[in-house]
């Protein structure tokens, strides 16, 4: 868990999306020979990134042995998520018309098409504990409401898929201690058993937005848009604030109200602190991050806004919830991607090109271990724990990635 003294950090445009090549109907698979990536330390826990080439194509390349598999062909990247024991790693990918999701699991090297459907059609998803099934939803949108779509479980060894009998959801929220999904449709959220879907609870949501799990799956933060009456302007206003609420719905908290404009929510893996970012209330129309405390139901500034003329957004948590990372926008357009480390009273720039950082990607892919890519494609892992980052792994041409162990 991340604890700043005061300020709150505002994060780097973060790329959280891995980008899965996928093989799109009868086209197959483009092999590749990337330039030799040159390891310069060994990336202790992390023997596998799977990343996109600048020509599109999917590959997963050994960190230790340099073995590289090239896995898929090219397209967009839409979902990710990596499973708990790092083993294995979904991906939905847009490409010529169709839109894909994918397993590849370690001992396989290989990818498993779990679901091909419409391009629009949009993924969620979350593992169980033991990391052997992936829950995933799928639904195509219909205006700003879900349309049709479906709940499936995908065993990560044999790659089977079924579909969970949940007639009337599309999106999985999370996977509960008791094995039990919260899922949802554009107007409630359920708690269901996984076997048969059998509603244990129901919560009416339709005015909640950008809803999301805490990782230890007992809480739930979410964006309430309602009509407020102002008494000034004698009319009813659109109001976006932001709460936390427990799994049931109740026990509502107000974290921050409209006039701050909340976005970009992200917990830290304790689920003990949320972080966004928001207006700086100077009229600039900059963006500071903020960091709320569960613990203490009190929220501070990663960086002071009156401390720095820059627009700070995106904040992401590492996975080990010490370090923070966001997007640091200067006024004559400079973007850098920032990140700060608990109790520093500074942040540090994240490596990288100089002349083009308003293009740079981070994805954090270990408890201190950042994947970076810069405009010109050329892409490191940075070791983030101590001093200005040591590199850890170059690539030429290497677009976006996911680590899988």
């Amino acid at each position: 868990m991340i604890r700043f003294p005061i300020a709150l950090v505002s994060i780097v445009f973060i790329c959280c999306v891995v980008v899965f090549g996928s093989g799109c109907g009868s086209s197959a698979p483009l092999v590749v020979e990337p330039e030799e990536p040159v390891v310069e330390a060994e990336v202790a826990g992390l023997p596998f990134v799977v990343f996109n080439t600048v020509d599109g194509s999917l590959v997963a390349h050994d960190l230790k042995t340099r073995a590289e598999y090239t896995l898929g062909a090219p397209g967009e990247a839409v979902f990710s998520s990596v499973s708990p024991n790092g083993n294995s790693v979904v991906l939905g990918v847009r490409g010529q018309g169709l839109s894909e999701l994918h397993l590849y699991n370690q001992s396989q090297q290989k990818a498993i098409v779990l679901y091909s459907g419409a391009a629009s059609t949009v993924f969620s998803g979350q593992w169980d504990a033991s990391s052997s099934t992936f829950y995933f939803g799928q639904y195509v949108p219909e205006g700003k409401r879900m349309g049709a779509g479906a709940i499936y479980a995908a065993n990560v060894q044999t790659g089977a898929v079924e579909r969970v009998p949940c007639s009337a959801s599309r999106m999985v929220l999370a996977v509960l201690s008791d094995a039990s999904l919260l899922v949802r449709n554009s107007d409630s959220i359920f708690e269901v058993a996984t076997s048969d879907c059998a509603t244990l609870h129901t919560i009416d949501a339709r005015k909640w937005y950008h809803v999301t799990v805490a990782p230890t799956n007992n809480r739930i933060a979410y964006v309430l848009r309602d009509l407020v009456y102002n008494r000034d302007t004698r009319a009813y206003e659109p109001d976006s604030t932001l709460y936390l609420a427990s799994l049931k719905g109740t026990d509502e908290v107000k974290v921050i109200g409209d006039k701050y404009e909340p976005r970009n929510v992200t917990w830290s893996p304790d689920g003990l602190e949320l972080a966004y970012d928001v207006n700086a209330q100077d009229g600039s129309g900059r963006r500071a991050v903020s960091v709320y405390s569960v613990e203490t139901a009190k929220s501070s500034f990663l960086e002071p806004p009156d401390a720095t003329p820059n627009s700070n957004s995106h904040p992401a948590f590492s996975r080990d919830g010490s370090i923070v990372s966001f997007l640091s926008t200067s006024p004559d357009g400079q973007a850098d991607t920032m990140w700060k480390a608990a109790g520093e009273p500074f942040s540090r720039t994240v490596p990288g090109d100089a002349q083009a950082k308003a293009a740079f990607e981070l994805k954090w892919i270990g408890a201190k271990q950042a994947f970076v890519r810069s405009p010109s494609g050329e892409a490191s892992i940075f070791d983030l724990s101590a001093g200005d980052g040591v590199v850890q792994w170059t690539h030429p041409s290497a677009l976006y990635a996911a680590n899988i162990r």
